[in-house]
């Protein structure tokens, strides 16, 4: 072998060996502070879920004990009164009852708290004085509750809460892409989880474990949980490996505790693992040329991915930003103003802009106008009030309006733009801004403005595509509150109509109904009775069966129009199953008539001879669908 070859041997062996040492060992030390990042922010979420939690556990005793002080404060006359008013303001209680050491004393509401649960460990708790929170229970309508037992000088108020109360708060927060947060009671049993049928069938890992070795893994988790334990901990369930960061309510005095888990390979792990390999990739072939560019080559991936995840983790902040603007819209609220202006605030201070305003077009005297409908500022000098109403985009922005109404997002610094943009840009103190217009079903309906007062820059596409969803949305809510009182006057408008078309559809129907049913049964009977031959009694089959067609349509119309007036009804008997299926083949067989089909009939040996249903519903099934297979 010559010198040439052994060289190149020996750098390509120590390039190999130095480039896969040296990725195993930042495979090794990336991944173990990676985990404990993850670990933390899961942690953070978890703090952040708890804090939550505990304030709604605290405003639900605090509601729980000013009823209670209202209770208290009647006479003993007037608490069933009171029970009932007490219900109507405070929207969380479905019922309320008063509890005595005889046995309950008054109640009102759905879902009353029943007599056995004086028995629980809760109702003692609060005649000695302490305000609690039940476990989920089963109640006589099929759903589950919890009951806020609060004391009341002697006796006790229980406050009724529906059961998937929590499990609809926690359900907003999302952990990667299926990742979420539950909580679980002092034995263990699942009552808040994005998975409403766990809390419903008051799942119990601990319980599930003992006949299904699959959830020992959790179970075992959910142990160090109800031991009042916090932690980290790992399990794998149906093929997936799982993180879960667990702890204690601080709200809580009856033992909950609320985790955070995840799919392991939803995490950043995954894609660094798939990473680093094409590093190593790329760095052994680069190494061919010489370990001096491997070594300069090796830097550039690592630059490259730590820009990617900066970019990823604000795109990841500016999404969570939208999802917590859409949230805030999609509440009911008096106070839609204060709701656009805090999702303003969010998404103004996400992005880092100073201003954020939202414009609403109309026209004024033949010309298409913008007005400024509402601002947010800081940083910046407010707009309002400086002839932002009314404004011809004509006169004052050529070329926008063209723009603008053809969807096309104007992000621009203001140095580059033309002089007459600059004079009209300039006095409001622009450096740079983003111009998102807002379209609905092809109609430009107005835009949303982000400004930065203090540096150039030029927003980028994720920006864009996501702060036009912001917009959108705002602009969504106002439209919805425009358009509340035209739906309602239009949906009276529809249900005037629809009833005088089910009026009339039904009374032309039974009108109908008299001529076809003579019809039919003169055909039927002249088939029957007279020995018709050829084209005579082909004619007659062809009124028969034509008549019978438009008898079923009719019976069709007269369904529509019950179904519409909420009339309809089904009535189940007993039929005899073979019946059923000859008046059906012997009704549509008629209609192949010269049609080049075959019919082939196949019944299944195991149906029973008799069944339970509504026959007459069951034929017009049958026949639909073997009418639209003829056609």
């Amino acid at each position: 072998m010559s010198i040439r070859a052994r060289v190149f041997a020996i750098v390509i062996l120590m390039a190999i060996t130095i480039i896969t040492f040296g990725i195993g060992i930042g495979l090794v030390f990336v991944q173990g502070h990676l985990e404990q990042s993850i670990e933390a922010d899961m942690a953070e979420v978890g703090e952040i879920a708890d804090k939550l939690i505990t304030t709604e556990i605290n405003l639900l005793k605090a509601d729980a004990s000013m009823v209670a002080r209202h209770v208290f404060e009647a006479a003993e006359s007037d608490i069933p009164r009171v029970l009932r008013e007490q219900v109507e303001t405070y929207a969380r209680f479905i019922g309320l009852t008063v509890i005595d050491h005889n046995g309950i004393a008054a109640s009102y509401g759905l879902a009353a708290t029943p007599e056995q649960v004086r028995a629980s460990e809760y109702i003692p708790k609060a005649f000695a004085g302490e305000a609690v929170i039940s476990t989920t229970r089963p109640e006589a309508g099929g759903g589950l509750v919890f009951h806020v037992c609060v004391p009341m000088e002697g006796r006790v108020l229980s406050a009724t809460v529906p059961g998937m109360f929590f499990r609809d708060i926690i359900s907003d927060f999302t952990i990667w892409e299926t990742g979420n947060i539950f909580i679980l009671d002092h034995e263990g049993t699942v009552i808040a989880d994005i998975n409403s049928d766990l809390v419903t069938r008051r799942y119990s890992s601990i319980a599930s474990s003992k006949t299904d070795s699959r959830q020992q893994g959790v179970a075992d988790i959910a142990g160090h949980m109800i031991r009042g334990e916090s932690g980290v901990g790992k399990y794998s369930m149906y093929g997936r490996d799982r993180l879960c960061v667990y702890r204690p309510i601080t709200g809580s005095k009856v033992g909950w505790s609320l985790g955070v888990v995840a799919p392991l390979e939803e995490s950043p792990l995954k894609n660094m693992r798939s990473g680093l390999f094409l590093v190593w990739v790329v760095c052994l072939l680069l190494s061919l040329a010489a370990s001096v560019i491997a070594s300069a080559v090796l830097e550039r991936p690592y630059q490259k991915t730590n820009l990617l995840l900066a970019s990823l983790k604000y795109k990841e902040k500016l999404l969570h930003t939208i999802n917590d603007v859409a949230v805030l819209l999609k509440a009911e609220s008096d106070d839609l103003a204060g709701n656009i202006l805090k999702s303003m605030d969010m998404m103004a201070r996400c992005a880092e802009v100073d201003r954020m305003r939202i414009y609403q077009n109309s026209m004024k005297n033949g010309e298409l106008c913008r007005s400024q409908i509402y601002e947010w500022s800081e940083g910046a000098e407010p707009q309002t009030g400086k002839g932002v109403l009314d404004v011809p985009y004509g006169r004052t922005l050529p070329g926008w309006e063209k723009k603008l109404s053809a969807g096309e997002i104007i992000n621009a610094i203001v140095r580059n733009l033309s002089p007459e943009e600059q004079a009209q840009l300039r006095p409001r103190g622009l450096c740079s801004f983003l111009v998102i217009p807002l379209i609905f079903k092809n109609n430009f309906w107005g835009f949303a403005a982000f400004d930065d007062c203090r540096r150039e820059r030029e927003f980028s596409t994720d920006e864009e595509e996501l702060l036009q969803s912001g917009g959108l949305l705002i602009a969504s809510a106002i439209f919805r509150r425009e358009m509340t009182s035209e739906l309602v006057s239009a949906r009276e408008e529809a249900v005037a109509s629809a009833a005088a078309k089910s009026d009339f559809l039904a009374n032309i129907s039974h009108e109908m109904r008299t001529p076809l049913n003579a019809i039919i049964g003169l055909s039927d009977l002249a088939l029957d009775t007279y020995d018709l031959q050829g084209a005579a009694r082909e004619n007659i089959e062809k009124v028969y069966s034509s008549g019978v067609t438009l008898l079923s349509l009719i019976n069709d119309i007269l369904d529509i129009s019950k179904i519409e007036s909420g009339k309809f009804e089904l009535i189940p008997a007993e039929y005899d199953t073979p019946s059923l299926i000859n008046d059906t083949v012997t009704l549509n067989i008629l209609r192949i008539g010269s049609k080049p089909i075959t019919f082939n009939l196949q019944v299944d040996k195991t149906l029973p001879g008799r069944l339970v249903g509504d026959e007459l519903r069951l034929k017009q099934i049958f026949n639909n669908l073997l009418s639209n297979a003829f056609k």
